[in-house]
């Protein structure tokens, strides 16, 4: 077993530098890239979590209409929020 007090001055440190990093990127955050974050890539998160989870479970995705429409739904933000990428994708 690892002792109480090396596990806390990992845990602190680890800590430190996450607060670090974040006062960093948090500047980053607030152009384009930020835009694509929050609007693109956290809900693409929650709905390939949510995909995961319930396969972990022996309950596979059976409404992949619900899935497929909130995929949809942030395509269509990323679109307006890059154009450039439409083009794109027409393309291929």
């Amino acid at each position: 077993t690892v002792p109480l007090q090396e596990i806390a001055e990992y845990a602190a440190e680890d800590a430190d530098i996450t607060l670090q990093l974040y006062n960093v990127l948090k500047k980053e955050m607030v152009d384009e890239k930020g835009k694509l974050f929050f609007d693109i890539e956290m809900p693409l998160v929650k709905v390939l979590a949510r995909m995961e989870q319930s396969t972990e479970q022996g309950t596979p995705v059976t409404n992949y209409g619900t899935a497929i429409a909130q995929m949809n739904g942030i395509l269509k933000r990323s679109l307006s929020i890059f154009p450039d990428l439409a083009v794109q994708v027409k393309a291929h």
